[in-house]
């Protein structure tokens, strides 16, 4: 599974501050020069808060308030949630996901490393779903199939020869793990089995902890007859 730190190598360490004593003005002003949607509000080398888009519109432009009159310590928040380098995109999204925030500070040691966006986790999410295909294409899946594994309807044919079908996978451990393991498991049953696409992944969350990932794999295989 991809970590933060991973994460954070590829996308580059580099993050954008505000002091809580400047104003707002010049904070979403510094938000449209980058191109990002939130600051991290740093007072020397403490992190005390965190400003986002969202911050200024429900606390400044929905309430008629001057963003030239208004400091950032009014309105950033001070209560939030963050991760740390091992943590894994998985982990980080379902935190997203549970606070129904957009964005993480990363911290070691309570020292900032970085910050990342739903957006971060995403593009992670989608490479690791390129490499979990290329892994499948070229048959390096490892023993082991999860009890949770079934088989979906049949989708649609390609032709006389082969169909083309959707797996359902579960794994306690990660998406990749439980793609893995169902088209391991339908190896065994069904000739000539080729992955086409990973179709959907979702989360099972219960009490704010991920308790298993599921990912949906488009499969064609050859057929002949009744299967």
């Amino acid at each position: 599974m991809t970590t933060i730190n991973q994460l954070l190598k590829e996308k580059g360490p580099a993050y954008f501050s505000v002091h809580p004593d400047e104003t707002v003005y010049s904070a979403i002003k510094k938000m449209g020069e980058k191109g990002i949607g939130a600051l991290l509000v740093m007072d020397r080398a403490t992190l005390v808060g965190i400003l986002t888009e969202r911050d200024y519109a429900r606390n400044v432009a929905l309430k008629g308030r001057s963003s030239s009159q208004t400091l950032v310590r009014e309105i950033m928040s001070t209560q939030f949630a963050y991760v740390e380098p091992d943590d894994t995109v998985e982990k980080s999204l379902a935190l997203m996901t549970e606070k129904r925030i957009r964005y993480l500070p990363v911290l070691n040691g309570g020292a900032v490393e970085g910050i990342i966006s739903i957006g971060d986790l995403a593009k992670s999410i989608i490479a690791d779903q390129r490499s979990t295909i290329d892994q499948l294409e070229m048959g390096r899946l490892p023993a082991g199939v999860g009890s949770d594994d079934k088989y979906s309807k049949e989708a649609s044919m390609s032709d006389s020869m082969y169909k083309v079908i959707e797996l359902i996978g579960s794994s306690t451990e990660s998406w990749e793990q439980a793609a893995k393991s169902v088209v391991e498991e339908a190896a065994k049953h069904l000739r000539e089995l080729r992955v086409a696409e990973v179709a959907e992944q979702d989360l099972v969350i219960e009490n704010g902890k991920v308790v298993a990932y599921r990912t949906k794999v488009k499969v064609s295989f050859k057929y002949q007859g009744k299967e």
